[in-house]
């Protein structure tokens, strides 16, 4: 109930100062004496009940900024990039990407813990994992390998879509130009009994991107029986102003990608949530979906189909 009112709360203007304040013994205080004096008064207003108490109590709102609050017109937003090479020349390139930013009502108490911390440290594991494969070059597979932690994913993935221009800008030196596999964005994945791929349009059959997912089903069914993996499809609309998912920003230049995530709806009230913090995360959830997503991953870059393979 406290999501969907904050989820109204931030789409609507208000009158008044709206304050946040983690609870504690002197607010439950407070709460209790007004449910007492809004008793004893049942005609009164709410309000002025609640200022009647102030004033009879001794409390007092004190406001410590009296300078004017004015509006931020630029923002630093910070992209974090690295690329793993894979063996030889002319390779396509997989991106793997997950934004890093909260948001709540109250930013100083927005955690983000599942959205989007869980894709954060799922995204950093399969750095850590496969750079020990492309450490040897026995072991290095024949796709380039490029992560990206992004900014400003709650503002419209304004990082993503800024990085990509930049990229778009520096075509020779670019490895998103003309040759990449997909981009998988990596979004809420905490938590959660399925998963879901979003897509801006349904793969090809003989794609790169369709023989990902085939692997990702093939280790879902093989280790994961229980999970159901749902397939997602909502197509772009550019004459809308916001978009819904990482990968939409991709789509929007014609480079495939989807988002995984244990949210089916993008206007969750999770993503946007003060109550999004550990408590929302299932460790064992997440170390599934690790998995899940790390073992397809060197399946398709290596071409297997059996057996587990090193996760």
């Amino acid at each position: 109930n406290f999501m969907v009112s904050e989820a109204n709360l931030l789409l609507n203007s208000t009158l008044i100062p709206v304050y946040v304040a983690l609870e504690d013994r002197s607010l439950l205080s407070m709460y209790d004496q007004l449910k007492i004096e809004v008793a004893s008064r049942a005609s009164s207003i709410l309000v002025r009940v609640f200022t009647s108490m102030l004033t009879t109590n001794g409390y007092q709102i004190l406001v410590s900024n009296n300078s004017p609050i004015k509006p931020i017109t630029d923002t630093t937003i910070i992209t974090l990039e690295g690329v793993l090479p894979g063996a030889g020349e002319d390779l396509p390139t997989i991106v793997v990407t997950a934004h890093y930013d909260s948001f709540g009502l109250a930013p100083w108490l927005s955690y983000g813990a599942d959205s989007n911390g869980s894709g954060v440290a799922i995204l950093l594991e399969l750095v850590r994992l496969f750079h020990h494969l492309y450490s040897s070059p026995w072991s290095q597979p024949p796709y380039h390998l490029l992560f990206t932690l992004t900014g400003g994913g709650k503002y419209n993935f304004l990082g993503t879509k800024r990085w990509i221009e930049e990229h778009m800008d520096h075509a020779e030196s670019s490895l998103l130009q003309d040759n990449v596999a997909f981009v998988l964005c990596l979004d809420t994945l905490a938590n959660g009994e399925g998963l879901f791929l979003h897509v801006s349009r349904p793969p090809r059959p003989g794609s790169l991107q369709y023989s990902y997912i085939q692997q990702l089903e093939e280790v879902i069914a093989s280790r994961f029986p229980w999970v159901k993996l749902r397939l997602v499809h909502k197509k772009i609309n550019l004459g809308e102003s916001t978009v819904a998912w990482e990968h939409e920003q991709y789509s929007v230049h014609r480079i495939p990608g989807f988002t995984v995530s244990h949210l089916k709806d993008p206007q969750a009230e999770l993503r946007g949530s003060i109550l999004d913090t550990i408590s929302q995360i299932d460790i064992r959830k997440l170390k599934r979906n690790t998995a899940i997503i790390a073992e397809s991953l060197a399946r398709f870059m290596f071409n297997l189909s059996s057996k587990a393979f090193f996760y």
